[in-house]
């Protein structure tokens, strides 16, 4: 059976389960078992609204419904825009001590926050950051 989205192609993810739902730029890293193992990129909203900021790069498993194409306009003229955005409500909530609980988990925070905001501005998606996580459909994904 042909797949629809290949390795390497970025597309827009809308992720959801019983608990929670994330909309974010991804990677398609591998296709098995009928889904796809996409990799977490950056949100696609602003600072303004809640984001995620993981310890590690995210892979998640997400069927073929959860996917869409993402513009190449958008990844080249927004996504600059959207991770600086990003960074900053990041770095204000750092500075602040807003929603943090140890030192060590701010520091591993930070490092992987600055990884993927270089990594949205230079457009080299094929970085991937030292520690990867295998997010599947019943694990709970924690934001802190």
């Amino acid at each position: 059976m042909p797949r629809k989205y290949v390795n390497g192609e970025i597309v827009k993810v809308y992720y959801t389960t019983r608990s929670q739902h994330f909309e974010f730029m991804g990677k398609v890293t591998d296709y098995a078992d009928k889904k796809y193992d996409v990799l977490y990129l950056g949100e696609l909203k602003d600072a303004r609204t809640r984001t995620h900021s993981f310890k590690t790069d995210m892979v998640f498993k997400c069927w073929v419904y959860e996917l869409s194409p993402l513009s190449e306009l958008f990844i080249r003229e927004s996504m600059p825009t959207i991770a600086q955005q990003s960074f900053a409500s990041f770095c204000k909530d750092y500075i602040s001590g807003n929603r943090w609980y140890s030192q060590s988990t701010r520091t591993e925070k930070c490092i992987w926050y600055s990884f993927k905001t270089k990594r949205l501005l230079d457009e080299d998606f094929s970085r991937v950051f030292p520690v990867v996580t295998m997010k599947d459909r019943g694990d709970y994904v924690y934001d802190y």
